[in-house]
């Protein structure tokens, strides 16, 4: 016994010493900041001034603002181009798990988007998408629409009805590589002995994705749900580069850097950024309860 419980006691030193420093940094980087922003959100600060004031909730009602409740409508069109690349990343990973031939052709095609960065992806579809640009020339071509002046161009990134579209499938092609790294991943760790098995029973392919490899890889749909929300609410580079925040297309990160850059309005900045993570918790919340019932 006396054994059992040193060595007990040298496990417990060795977890918190493993522990000291990422809770260090844990509260360093990511709590006391979150706890300055709930303080700055009472208060007037303008980011650079020693003086502030109290000005009680009046930053939270400013957040009905018609500028602001814009920059929260724009999460919609993300959260859809997120659910079309939670399906979309699960499709080609079963596609290249189930293919027998040209595996490395096909990985490369669609992990390409990961090879560049989001500056040169937004330049692309700028230019790509432009009135009189490449989208308008193979269209002329191929007949589907003919331009006879630029008047008469599809606006892809110019019309206000349809450009927030437009952003969205952007971050489709440019994010879905990576919900389908994570899924292909999950499934070649399953193991090939269950698959085979399944196989000799005469289990199709679609049996084995439905019954076998997404109950297996449950963890792995749990996290890209997660990511893909985050990703969505946060939305920043391909907006921004593209059309800069014009034609309502500013997202919630554009709209606190403007505040409190811009504007130097810390304390309205801080609230959009605690109402940001509100929406995001609960979210997550909803989602882990969803998922928690299919699985009981």
């Amino acid at each position: 016994m006396t054994k059992n419980n040193s060595l007990r006691k040298e496990q417990a030193k060795t977890v918190k010493k493993l522990l000291f420093l990422p809770l260090l940094l844990i509260t360093l980087f990511s709590i006391i900041p979150l706890l300055l922003m709930v303080f700055y959100s009472f208060t007037d600060w303008d980011g650079f001034s020693k003086n502030l004031e109290f000005v009680a909730f009046d930053n939270y009602g400013k957040i009905f603002r018609e500028d602001n409740i814009a920059a929260f409508s724009t999460i919609k069109y993300y959260i859809l181009s997120g659910f079309f690349q939670f399906f979309l990343g699960l499709t080609l990973s079963a596609i290249l798990f189930f293919s027998n031939k040209y595996k490395k052709i096909l990985l490369v095609i669609f992990l390409f988007p990961l090879l560049l960065n989001s500056v040169a992806i937004g330049l692309m579809f700028k230019l790509f998408l432009s009135p009189g640009g490449m989208l308008d020339n193979i269209l002329d071509i191929l007949n589907i629409v003919s331009y006879t002046s630029e008047d008469n161009t599809i606006k892809w990134i110019g019309n206000q009805e349809i450009v927030n579209y437009t952003l969205a499938f952007i971050s489709l092609w440019r994010y879905t590589p990576y919900s389908f790294l994570l899924f292909y991943s999950a499934m070649n760790s399953i193991d090939k002995n269950i698959l085979d098995a399944a196989k000799i029973d005469g289990a199709s392919k679609l049996k084995l994705l439905l019954r076998i490899i997404i109950p297996n890889i449950k963890v792995t749909l749990s996290i890209v749900i997660s990511m893909l929300i985050v990703g969505s609410i946060s939305a920043l580079e391909i907006p921004m580069i593209v059309t800069a925040g014009a034609l309502n297309t500013q997202t919630v990160l554009m709209r606190i850097n403007e505040i409190a850059f811009q504007m130097r309005d810390y304390g309205l900045a801080s609230v959009v950024s605690i109402i940001t993570i509100v929406i995001i918790v609960i979210i997550l919340v909803i989602q882990k309860r969803v998922l928690k019932e299919f699985d009981e």
